[in-house]
């Protein structure tokens, strides 16, 4: 019989176990009774009525978590299970386009070095390199499911972002989804805006924010933002806008809890929705991400402002893929289904992996065969990072479900072996907040759909 993995939780000094079976996601929460009952059944393959009695366990007690206990011991799973793993051309499913190295901003944590990644020339994304990614890259993988605009500051190159979405509609014939990341001190009052999701850095606090994140001139910026988007929202039609909610140890020390942030948040900016990005890239300056994520389950499950979805982004796919049993191949889609292309042309797994020796191709250089051929050597080279084909993996019990980003748990470094001591601890307290989340029906039920609306 196959193994599930056992995690221990001791909460209000009462001691209980949590079950996670990573074949079907199933999740139970059991007292030191149902847990020795569970087991003995399970693993020692024994008459139920049996264990009961022995360990003198009301039936009804016993039935109260049967159906939970039934995924387990009929091996329903394979069947349910959503894989998201295709063939390496069968979908692109993101393409970054870093359209401009120049940014008005001068963060003071700023991993790209202002939009240049430490290149002596800094210069625009012009409408050449642009069609020539996304011809050859349509060519290849059929379609592009999302295209995300950055930088440098993006609006500092709207040109090329109003023709990269007139192409698609003029002569690729289809519309993915359009992101942006910009830190929204340039206003730029297009209905353009409308059709594009939008991320607006923001360090959490004013006095945070405008200490880390102040202009080319050495100005504040946080009122600057508030005022543009106060405009927009009046001036542009269905204009909406998402925080990006900046975490650096500074504004860690300031709060007690992320509540506090997000309540600031949605008083001074109204978004959409507010998602939290930690600082991470640097052994000088960096919060504790394993803490952080905690944080993050904790208000993710436990807070709810006005229904609005508020928390970090990939717990919430951690989150979907847990209770909608979707399975991946794959820690990270960088370098198979998603693409950062810089403003040069040159093309990368991620953005956060823009660098020399990470470089798969050019698309102002190589026609589609080449290209094909590169991501493919690439991925012999590189792409296993990604990949849980080791033995390691193939012995890990959260391999179904293990993703995140590997970077950011090693300094830019891609070192799987801090990102899986990481995430393992991460997901171990995911399970066990989500097995106490479902001793309420009624809440479960609305969370699952929240989710889902999202997933």
């Amino acid at each position: 019989m196959k193994k599930c993995k056992f995690l221990y939780e001791r909460i209000h000094n009462n001691d209980y176990y949590v079950m996670f079976d990573p074949e079907s996601g199933a999740i139970i929460k059991l007292n030191n009774s149902l847990f020795n009952v569970l087991t003995s059944i399970y693993n020692k393959r024994q008459d139920i009525y049996v264990v009961l009695d022995r360990f003198r366990v009301e039936l009804k007690d016993f039935n109260k978590i049967k159906q939970d206990i039934m995924r387990f011991l009929e091996f329903k799973r394979s069947k349910n299970a959503l894989e998201t793993s295709g063939g390496i051309f069968s979908c692109l499913d993101t393409l970054k386009l870093n359209i401009t190295g120049r940014c008005n901003l001068r963060c003071k944590y700023c991993y790209a070095n202002y939009g240049s990644y430490n290149e002596s020339y800094i210069k625009d994304m012009n409408k050449t390199t642009m069609i020539n990614a996304l011809n050859k890259l349509s060519e290849i993988y059929g379609k592009i499911n999302k295209v995300a605009f950055f930088g440098g500051e993006p609006l500092l190159n709207f040109p090329l972002i109003r023709s990269t979405i007139d192409y698609f509609k003029e002569r690729l014939g289809y519309i993915p989804k359009f992101s942006m990341d910009t830190n929204g001190t340039i206003l730029v009052e297009n209905k353009l805006l409308s059709e594009i999701e939008i991320f607006i850095s923001i360090d959490g606090l004013k006095k945070i924010h405008d200490k880390n994140r102040k202009d080319i001139n050495n100005d504040p910026t946080y009122e600057k933002i508030r005022n543009n988007l106060i405009y927009l929202k009046k001036s542009l039609l269905d204009f909406k806008y998402n925080i990006q909610c900046t975490v650096t140890p500074e504004l860690n020390e300031e709060v007690n809890n992320y509540e506090e942030i997000y309540a600031n948040l949605l008083d001074d900016f109204q978004p959409s929705s507010i998602s939290l990005n930690p600082v991470s890239f640097s052994k000088n300056y960096h919060i504790d991400l394993v803490d952080f994520y905690k944080k993050a389950i904790d208000d993710l499950l436990n807070k709810e402002y006005n229904n609005m979805f508020i928390g970090d982004q990939s717990i919430l796919q951690l989150i979907f893929m847990i209770i909608r049993n979707v399975r991946t191949n794959r820690i990270c889609p960088a370098g198979s289904t998603s693409f950062t292309i810089n403003y040069d042309g040159s093309v990368y797994p991620c953005h956060l992996l823009i660098r020399k020796d990470l470089k798969i191709f050019d698309v102002n250089i190589e026609d589609t065969k080449s290209i094909k051929e590169k991501i493919l050597i690439f991925q012999k080279n590189f792409g296993k990072i990604f990949i849980k084909e080791s033995s390691k993996c193939k012995k890990c019990w959260i391999r179904n479900f293990c993703s995140g980003c590997i970077p950011r748990f090693s300094y830019f470094d891609l070192e799987r072996d801090k990102f899986c001591v990481a995430i393992k601890s991460i997901i171990s307290y995911l399970i066990v907040k989500l097995s106490i989340a479902k001793e309420s029906n009624q809440r479960w039920n609305k969370f699952i759909r929240k989710v889902s609306s999202r997933g």
